[in-house]
């Protein structure tokens, strides 16, 4: 019976092979292309306080697994990308998918809290505690972004909540919810 340790390794080394000279990160078998679908929403999700209006953008956003997003950009590397990612070691892969399931959740927890404030007008209250939301996207983009470089470092889900509840305090919009029901929050989320 072959050891599968060394049929991963042997696999890997195919993968590598097969990504070189792309833009696919040969030790990951990832791409930083895939910051791009994070990107764009967090842009918007910053611009927030000064221009309401976009709030449908931001709250329309849906995330996109890695091969999602690979298969439908259209690069030309994108289908090797979705496929390599099938081959990316489990050592590589599992703090990968947290960071983006982290930074998944904080996007819509910040839209959301984006939008109490809105459906209130207590943009005050937005500026004031908008603020966590924007340090925890821009912590858990540059920790995906090492991963995907081959850094193995993951941010602690009790690091992001510290953050996260910072902007939840008495002086938060939860403090200022009176002018505004939950249902109309719920409306705009669908």
């Amino acid at each position: 019976m072959p050891n599968s340790n060394s049929s991963s390794s042997s696999i890997a080394e195919i993968w590598r092979e097969k990504v070189k000279g792309t833009l696919i990160n040969p030790n990951t078998l990832l791409a930083t292309d895939y910051m791009n679908h994070f990107n764009e929403v967090m842009m918007l999700v910053e611009m927030l306080p000064d221009m309401t209006d976009i709030l449908p953008d931001c709250v329309g956003w849906q995330s996109k697994t890695y091969p999602e997003h690979f298969f439908q950009i259209g690069l030309d590397y994108g289908p090797l990308s979705a496929e390599a990612y099938r081959h990316v070691p489990s050592s590589i892969k599992v703090p990968f998918e947290l960071t983006v399931a982290q930074l998944n959740a904080v996007i819509h927890l910040t839209v959301k809290r984006a939008a109490a404030t809105i459906v209130i007008d207590a943009l005050d209250e937005m500026r004031r505690s908008f603020s966590a939301g924007t340090i925890a996207m821009r912590k858990l983009s540059e920790t995906l972004s090492g991963i995907i470089n081959g850094s193995k470092q993951t941010i602690d889900q009790a690091d992001i909540d510290a953050i996260m509840d910072a902007s939840n305090d008495d002086t938060g919009p939860a403090s200022t919810a009176p002018n505004g029901s939950q249902d109309d929050i719920d409306k705009l989320f669908g």
